[in-house]
Order: C-alpha cells, then structure tokens, then sequence
C-alpha cells in the first residue's frame, strides 16, 4: 500500500517545480548551492581588468557564478536562492551598465 504522504525532493518527483540554477551537492553531507552561467555579452567583454570596479568582478569575464547555501532542506534552500538569483541578476545588469559606454564617466 503507497502512503498518500510524498516528501518533496529535488530529484524524483515530477510534481515537484525545479529551481533553476539550484544544486544539490554531496560531499561529506548534502549542499545546496547555485551555479548560474554568465551571458557571454558579459563573459566576452574586452576591458582592461584592471579598471573593472571590484563589486562587478564577480561578473565580467568568467564562466559562471556560484554561491553555497551549506546543508539546510530543499525549501530552505528554495527560499535562499530565490533571494541570490535576483542579487545575481542585478549583479549583471549592473556589469551592462558599466559596460555601455553612455554610462561611463568621461
């Protein structure tokens, strides 16, 4: 007999909505964490790596952005990483406006 009561988890269950970005890692014990790719428009930049401001390095020429949220459950962790993929995504439409030159100072 199958119990109606079903715990949600992050693989397995197709009546469970998937975070985007969102991970589950093993190491020693289960971590959450993010891994979200950077637009190559931001990926590709050519600047000069020295005149990015040190908040918008996080962005501007790397592969990706990642963030740990340690071991806390999927809905903790849902709730988390809502919250960081929007300051991600600010981080990068902060790095498109530094990078269009009508923002520049002159």
């Amino acid at each position: 007999m199958t119990s109606p009561h079903r715990t949600t988890t992050h693989r397995g269950l197709d009546d469970v909505a998937k975070e985007p970005c969102l991970e589950r890692r093993k190491d020693r014990q289960v971590n959450w964490g993010m891994r979200r790719r950077v637009p190559d428009d931001l990926r590709n930049a050519k600047v000069d790596p020295s005149t990015i401001p040190d908040q918008l390095k996080r962005a501007i020429g790397r592969k990706e952005v990642t963030r740990s949220y340690g071991p806390v459950s999927h809905a903790q962790a849902v709730v988390r990483h809502r919250r960081e993929l929007a300051a991600v995504d600010q981080l990068f439409a902060a790095a498109r406006r530094w990078l269009t030159p009508c923002w520049r100072a002159i």
